[in-house]
């Protein structure tokens, strides 16, 4: 959980306490307001769901306080990212919201601020967010940095039948090798997520609705699963929504597509999120799939040490980088940094030439993975000589970034 070093005050009766302009609620009133805010903002209900704001923790939820009550809200969701073979701690932000009667005040700006800076204080490597729109974020330091796409095939034309594998009901006795594997299978791909317990949930939840599990399994050793809940169309057709699906083996993964294709006398479109990249589509006898991005996921690096330290580089490479980092949100990071790399592990020290120039907007993208440094300095984000930014390349390559979680 996220240490704020905000003391609390008591419970506001009337009148507001001595509570400082941003934090955590400190009463049932603010939860309240905040509720409001983000319903209102999102067009449902989300903070005043008591379960929901439990399991998310009272104490990740923050609020900005202007003449006596809360004028905007977001929730921390403290948790991992996989980069490298390596989970970098990381903190999502989400449902980010400001009362209408507000708006245009500069109080989302306010709002990010603080909360950038309360990561930094408390030693956060990076923070990812689903922004609603580029430029508030990237006021806040933030840049687009991976992606989240819809899968969508027809269960009729799947055309697998392979089962080679036992499935059957997940029971609750399985979650403990359910964690473990998903474990195993997110940190083959950079970007997705080391789950908490909050996103296990949501995860495993559509629009409140539990999934049915299915696992997959040989001689007792499970190497895939997924959930998955039907979804009644407006005209009244049948989508299969997969909410959560992981697979360690081939024949694990042919075995769960043979599974959505049982479906196919019932259910038209299977749909989940994924990416071009997703192995489940390369098990497909056809390219039969669709491919949709709602937009990209944004990534800030709120400590450049923590964060190049924390992350995996690729095996056998021996490299040393010099970069020189400008941020205007966190002055901590300004600076030269020489990042050493060997043996898949990165050391960091203040100093160097500082060769290549980069805004922290430009290093969350490089960071991922997601835009190569010649990319990047096409756009205006990162510069320096051209034997540096493939060195830079070769540093941070790896598979395009992709998450299949929101938050």
């Amino acid at each position: 959980m996220i240490d704020s070093r905000i003391s609390l005050w008591g419970e506001r009766d009337g009148q507001m306490t001595d509570a400082p302009e941003y934090g955590p609620p400190i009463s049932g009133e603010e939860v309240e307001e905040a509720a409001e805010i983000t319903s209102r903002a999102f067009g449902r209900v989300s903070w005043a769901d008591p379960p929901l704001f439990e399991r998310a923790g009272r104490e990740n939820h923050r609020v900005l306080r202007e003449k006596g009550t809360v004028a905007a809200s977001l929730l921390l969701v403290p948790m991992g990212q996989w980069f490298g073979g390596r989970s970098v701690p990381m903190v999502g932000i989400g449902s980010v919201a400001v009362a209408a009667d507000r708006w245009g005040q500069g109080l989302g700006r306010r709002l990010m601020h603080e909360a950038v800076h309360e990561l930094h204080e408390t030693e956060t490597p990076i923070s990812a967010l689903f922004p609603a729109t580029f430029a508030l974020y990237r006021g806040a330091g933030y840049e687009p940095a991976g992606t989240k796409c819809e899968v969508s095939l027809a269960a009729n034309q799947i055309g697998l039948s392979d089962r080679e594998l036992q499935l059957r009901p997940i029971e609750e006795s399985d979650e403990p090798a359910i964690f473990e594997l998903q474990r195993a299978h997110a940190r083959r791909f950079p970007g997705h997520l080391d789950r908490c317990r909050f996103i296990w949930h949501e995860t495993r939840h559509w629009e409140g609705k539990p999934g049915d599990g299915s696992l997959v399994e040989l001689d007792g050793r499970v190497e895939g699963y997924l959930y998955s809940v039907p979804n009644l169309r407006p005209d009244f057709r049948l989508d299969l929504r997969v909410l959560d699906v992981a697979a360690l083996t081939a024949r694990a993964g042919r075995r769960l597509l043979t599974f959505l294709s049982d479906h196919r006398s019932q259910v038209e479109t299977i749909r989940w999120d994924g990416s071009p990249a997703d192995p489940l589509l390369a098990l497909l006898p056809e390219p039969v799939y669709q491919i949709q991005s709602p937009g990209p996921w944004m990534l800030r690096i709120i400590d450049v040490p923590a964060a190049l330290s924390a992350r995996g580089y690729p095996e056998g490479i021996e490299a040393e980088l010099h970069l020189g980092v400008h941020d205007r949100t966190l002055p901590q990071n300004e600076g030269p940094f020489v990042l050493e790399i060997s043996n898949g592990r990165g050391r960091v020290e203040r100093g160097g030439e500082g060769r290549i120039q980069l805004d922290v907007r430009g290093l969350a993208p490089l960071y991922t993975g997601h835009l190569s440094p010649q990319a990047l300095q096409a756009a205006g984000l990162l510069e320096g000589p051209e034997p540096d930014l493939h060195a830079a390349a070769v540093v941070f390559a790896g598979p395009a970034p992709w998450m299949t979680e929101g938050f």
